[in-house]
């Protein structure tokens, strides 16, 4: 059996996790072998940049573009895009491995308590 998916998704596609569809397959029809073929794409949009911004508004106007094509991420563009300029920092100031996930961690647990919508 082979299931073939097709579409748009609001997400990357490489997020689809493709194993508990085979398993539905395999509980359902108990075929000799299944495959499930991901033919989906994410949206393309085009990003929308002011003309008189520095660099850094720019930056963070791209990565919250970025965030809010990813349904999962839309919720909280703003929050998503300061952690993950946090990290960047991090990483290009020469922060250790620890600090970075430290601040991973605790962005994501800031996340994980916020209210559903900004």
């Amino acid at each position: 059996v082979e299931l073939r998916l097709s579409g748009v998704l609001p997400f990357d596609p490489s997020a689809l996790a493709r194993e508990p569809l085979e398993q539905m397959l395999q509980e359902v029809y108990k075929p000799l072998h299944c495959f499930v073929r991901n033919a989906t794409h994410s949206a393309d949009f085009a990003l929308s940049v002011g003309q008189h911004l520095n660099r850094k508004q720019l930056e963070r106007q791209i990565v919250a573009d970025l965030l809010a094509r990813d349904s999962r991420f839309r919720d909280h563009t703003a929050a998503w895009s300061q952690l993950a300029l946090a990290i960047k920092e991090l990483a290009i100031t020469g922060a250790s491995p620890e600090a970075v996930v430290s601040e991973l961690d605790s962005g994501y647990q800031r996340l994980q308590d916020a209210p559903s919508s900004e």
